[in-house]
């Protein structure tokens, strides 16, 4: 799903130039997939915001740790972010019905 929407937007044909007559070429989503997509990009954002200094530190132990610099660790194998996009594709491969991916979500929401 997120694969599909980083690429929404691109242009088609990348090697070959447009010329006047062209236009671009936009690929289109699922509103479904969208829907879910912002559903989970708000729970990370819902509950990262509260817990930011704590996984600020998280990252700094780890990174001294490992003994490597702060900004190579880039996610925290158990942050929000690595969570909620792990459950996502997790229920994706046995639920394809929107309205029970979103009871889903907003329960996962609750526990978390």
């Amino acid at each position: 799903m997120e694969k599909h929407l980083n690429n929404c937007g691109s242009q088609k044909a990348k090697n070959k130039p447009l010329t006047n007559d062209e236009s671009y070429e936009l690929d289109l989503i699922d509103q479904n997939e969208f829907e879910n997509w912002l559903t989970v990009n708000q729970l990370i954002i819902d509950t990262s915001t509260p817990y930011e200094q704590q996984l600020l530190e998280i990252q700094l132990r780890l990174a001294e740790f490992f003994t490597v610099d702060k900004t190579k660790i880039q996610k925290i194998l158990f942050s929000p972010e690595v969570i909620f996009n792990e459950f996502s594709r997790a229920i994706h491969q046995y639920f394809l019905n929107n309205d029970i991916l979103l009871i889903l979500y907003k329960q996962f929401e609750k526990i978390g």
